[in-house]
């Protein structure tokens, strides 16, 4: 992924702002990451090309053969039937030796195309940086907040994006006793118009837990 390329993505990022708004996150911490192009296929997306193009050629060769034609036998001859059904099971067995010598030699081609391939992609992006955007609150101004890192020479992502919830991180810390929680709430000497009741704001905090 090279630079411009780079920048093009960051901009589409932070012009997306109302679909990053109702992006929902169940876990603390959550990263999306966009990998390098030149990083090689997986041993999943290399065998279904494999078997692709080697069912490909099995087909050509049906094709080709078209429907099986009769099988010559002599029937004024005792053992005909025994002779008709050697025939078959020989033409059968030529059918299936062609469309397994085509489909290992596709299969073959496609292997050795996948591993050239592989070998000359560079192990490093053209990129020099990684860009990593930590999605920020709903009230804040900016949805985005982009950094930047020099990259590692054996990394293979350009971009990330990371989503943090604090809710949650905030009652995982309480969960496990790392936190406290408080509350303080002020009568302000109002009442609400439509109640009559008084109007107590309230104020939160987190503090680390101390057993002193």
């Amino acid at each position: 992924m090279n630079f411009w390329r780079t920048v093009a993505l960051i901009g589409w990022t932070s012009s997306s702002v109302q679909a990053i708004r109702h992006i929902q996150f169940a876990s603390p911490l959550q990263a999306l990451t966009i990998p390098d192009a030149d990083v090689p296929p997986t041993p999943r997306s290399r065998y279904l090309k494999k078997i692709a193009a080697g069912l490909q050629a099995e087909q050509q060769v049906r094709d080709k053969l078209g429907e099986d034609g009769p099988i010559a036998v002599d029937i004024s001859q005792a053992d005909w039937a025994q002779a008709a059904t050697a025939n078959a099971k020989r033409q059968q067995l030529h059918k299936d030796r062609m469309l397994e010598e085509a489909f290992d030699k596709a299969v073959a081609s496609v292997d050795a195309k996948l591993s050239k391939k592989q070998q000359s992609s560079s192990s490093t992006s053209p990129s020099q940086y990684q860009f990593v955007g930590v999605i920020q609150p709903n009230d804040a101004s900016q949805v985005i907040q982009w950094f930047a890192r020099p990259k590692p020479a054996n990394s293979k992502w350009s971009v990330r994006l990371v989503h943090v919830n604090r809710d949650a991180i905030v009652h995982d810390l309480f969960r496990r006793g790392k936190i406290d929680l408080f509350g303080r709430y002020t009568n302000t000497g109002s009442k609400d118009p439509e109640t009559g009741l008084p109007v107590v704001r309230s104020q939160y905090s987190v503090r680390e837990r101390s057993w002193k």
